[in-house]
C-alpha cells in the first residue's frame, strides 16, 4: 500500500473546522494560506491565521511506513497530544496543535500499524528553541547545612565530668582534723632544688635562596566556541537560517540539526565538523552528490567564509562563519 492511502488529517478546532485532508506525497508542508484553503500533494495551507506560514513539516519513511512530523516555527512551537514537540512519528489518533488550529490523525480502515496507540508515540520534546540548541546541563549543589555532619578524624571528645563528692561528716571528719592539729610546725619544708639553667641553642645557619624554577609547561588558554550560519538560496526551504553550535549533520531527516524537506536530499547527506579554528564539510551521501562551487565533495572539504554548498544538484546552501 502506497502512503498516500495510509492517512488523513481531521481538523477539529479553527477556522478550518471540519475539513478532513488525505495525506499525499513524500513530504508536505503545513502552514497559513495567503487567500482561501488550498491542499496539494506538496502543501496544505490553511485559512487559520494563528497558523505561521510555515508551520510543520510531514516526511514519508519508506522504511519504517509512516509519516513523521518536525516543527518549523520559532514562534508558535507545534503541540503534540498537547505538549510542545520538536518531531515526532505521526500515528493514528494523534493530536497537533498549530496556534488555535487542531487536527487529528485517522488512519484509513486497515492502515493503521500495530503500534498506532497515541500514547505510544514517539516524541522529541521543544527544549531550549527553534534550532535545536541544547541547553548546558547544570549540577545542583546542596547548601551546607544540608549535608549530615560527621565528627573530625582526630578531634577530642569531651568526656562528661565527674559528680562533686559529698564533705566528710562524723568521726571521719574529726580523726582528720586531730591530725592536721597535732603534726609537729618545727619540721620546716623542704626547700625545692634549684632548676638548672638550660643552655643556649645554637642559631640555625640561614637556609641558601633557591632560584624560581619556570613551570614546565603553560595551561593552554579556553578554546573559543566555534559558530556559524547556514542560510538555504535555493530549495523548499528557501530564505530559512540555521545556527550551527559545533558539529552538525544536514539532511532530510527531521533529527539533523539542519533538517531540509527536498525529496532528493538523502536522510543525513554531509555533516560539519569542527577542527581546531575552522569547519570542515564531510560528505556522507551513497545516492547524491555535494558541491562547494563547482568543486564536488567526495570525501572532506575546509570551508571557507561565504562559500556556497549544492546538494543533489537542487538545493543550494551560504556557509557564514561568525
Amino acid at each position: 500500500m502506497d502512503q498516500e492511502a495510509l492517512y488523513e488529517l481531521k481538523v477539529v478546532a479553527g477556522k478550518d473546522k471540519g475539513k478532513v485532508i488525505p495525506l499525499e506525497g513524500s513530504s508536505i508542508t503545513l502552514g497559513r494560506s495567503s487567500g482561501s484553503f488550498n491542499a496539494s500533494a506538496g502543501a496544505i495551507q490553511f485559512e487559520e491565521p494563528s497558523v505561521a506560514r510555515v508551520h510543520a513539516i510531514l516526511q514519508w519513511d519508506d522504511e519504517e511506513r509512516v509519516y513523521s512530523f518536525s516543527n518549523r516555527s520559532p514562534i508558535s512551537p507545534l503541540m503534540a497530544n498537547g505538549t510542545p514537540a520538536a518531531s515526532g512519528r505521526l500515528v493514528p489518533g494523534l493530536s497537533l496543535q498549530m496556534g488555535q488550529l487542531v487536527v487529528k490523525v485517522v488512519g484509513r480502515e486497515g492502515s493503521a500499524p500495530a503500534d498506532s496507540d497515541p500514547r505510544l508515540v514517539s516524541v522529541v520534546p521543544l527544549e531550549s528553541g527553534f534550532l535545536g540548541e541544547k541547553p548546558v546541563e547544570e549540577k545542583v549543589r546542596r547548601p551546607a547545612w544540608l549535608l549530615p555532619q560527621t565528627p573530625v578524624a582526630g578531634a577530642a571528645v569531651s568526656s562528661p565530668q565527674a559528680a562533686p563528692q559529698p564533705p566528710e561528716t562524723g568521726k571521719k571528719a574529726r580523726k582528720k582534723k586531730d591530725a592536721e592539729e597535732t603534726a609537729s610546725p618545727s619540721e620546716p619544708a623542704p626547700k625545692p632544688k634549684p632548676e638548672p639553667k638550660p643552655e643556649p641553642k645554637p642559631k640555625p645557619e640561614p637556609e641558601p635562596v633557591k632560584a624560581a624554577v619556570p613551570p614546565a609547561f603553560e595551561a593552554p588558554m579556553e578554546t573559543k566556541r566555534m559558530t556559524g550560519f547556514i542560510e538555504v538560496l535555493k530549495g523548499m526551504s528557501k530564505g530559512r537560517k540555521f545556527q550551527v553550535l559545533g558539529d552538525t549533520s544536514i539532511g532530510r531527516s527531521p533529527e539533523c540539526g539542519v533538517s531540509l524537506p527536498d525529496s532528493q536530499v538523502s536522510r543525513k547527506h554531509c555533516s560539519l565538523v569542527v577542527e581546531g579554528d575552522r569547519f570542515i564539510l564531510v560528505h556522507e551521501s551513497k545516492t547524491s552528490t555535494t558541491k562547494v562551487g563547482r568543486n564536488v565533495v567526495r570525501s572532506r572539504h575546509p570551508l571557507q567564509d561565504e562559500e556556497e554548498i549544492t546538494l543533489a544538484d537542487r538545493v543550494v546552501l551560504r556557509w557564514k562563519k561568525n
